[in-house]
């Protein structure tokens, strides 16, 4: 892009919003266009993911009709999440309803749409190309380890939280859980792997107050520079579970590689991926801003051992039989 998408975010007050917005789709739909100037015209397949690059199909189905355009939908760009605020909520509704429209007219030269899950498929039908949902797969042998056989409760306890840094991502809720549980008695630190992708200055300062202010700050490791795979390894073999609390739908690939790592996974029973989870059985589901919960079920895994094992072991043997790379 001609700036960065950093300077794209962080605006406050709703005329800030409107106008943010507006400049980011000015900004895609630049992107979009010097894009398709500059790839070859003689392609027999193009593969587009995320954001409006399933948009150069459209132009490019103009001077090369036999080409095949496949959009890999992760996340449906016209999909609405609530908002806080009635007036932002409702500006937002009308937004993806515009979103939409625009899906529905560039997809017209889209020839397949792959999503990863059912929510996301019911979502991408109503753009009109055929769907299919296809598994995510995680490199099982990369990230394998043996489950562990319970917490000791006379250890430190690490919760393992992990993606961009965003409001959506409510880290603050890993955070307050962690703060609920050491209030309990439990000896818990938080480990975030959150990486500043964004930039938002705004928000990140926001986050670090609520950082200083949770009353445990000590114990909060916030990693905004994210990590290597190696650190990433480390990080899933030294915590004790992990803990998934976005509050938007999505495939939660990060969290299944945990859960390959042999961690239980505490997650939203709302988010795309708790599509194949059972609660009880191969995770621990939640509600969605809820860290009482969080806590409840972390201390849940703390105090049964076989609960932990039996969590951990079957989510594992879930990511196994589902989302090998193998197939």
């Amino acid at each position: 892009p001609r700036v960065p998408l950093a300077s794209l975010r962080g605006s406050s007050g709703i005329a800030g919003k409107i106008f943010e917005r507006i400049k980011r789709v000015k900004l895609y739909n630049d992107l979009v266009r010097r894009m398709f100037d500059k790839i070859d015209k003689d392609f027999d397949f193009i593969i587009c993911e995320n954001d409006p690059s399933y948009k150069i199909g459209f132009f490019y189905k103009k001077i090369n009709p036999k080409t095949k355009i496949v959009w890999i939908m992760h996340n449906p760009p016209f999909f609405h999440s609530g908002k806080s605020s009635f007036v932002i909520d409702l500006l937002s509704r009308v937004a993806a309803l515009f979103e939409k429209a625009s899906a529905k007219y560039y997809g017209n030269a889209v020839d397949s749409i792959l999503v990863f899950d059912e929510r996301a498929k019911r979502l991408a039908e109503e753009v009109g190309p055929p769907v299919k949902v296809v598994n995510l797969p995680v490199d099982i042998e990369y990230f394998y380890s043996l489950p562990k056989n319970g917490i000791s409760q006379n250890k430190t306890i690490q919760l393992l939280s992990l993606g961009a840094l965003s409001p959506t991502r409510r880290f603050e809720d890993t955070i307050s859980a962690a703060a609920i549980l050491r209030h309990n008695g439990y000896d818990v630190r938080v480990l975030l792997i959150c990486k500043d992708y964004w930039g938002d200055k705004n928000y990140r300062e926001e986050f670090e107050k609520f950082i200083e202010s949770s009353g445990i700050k000590q114990h909060v490791d916030a990693r905004f520079g994210g990590s290597t795979e190696g650190e990433l390894l480390q990080a899933m073999k030294t915590s004790d579970i992990f803990v998934l609390p976005n509050n938007v739908t999505g495939w939660a690939i990060g969290a299944f590689e945990a859960m390959a790592a042999g961690l239980p996974l505490v997650s939203p029973r709302m988010i795309a991926s708790a599509d194949i989870l059972r609660d009880g059985v191969n995770a621990l589901l939640i509600d969605v801003f809820r860290p009482y919960q969080i806590a409840e079920k972390v201390e849940a895994l703390i105090r049964d051992p076989e609960l932990y094992i039996r969590i951990a072991s079957a989510g594992q043997k879930l990511v196994q039989e589902k989302l090998s790379i193998e197939g």
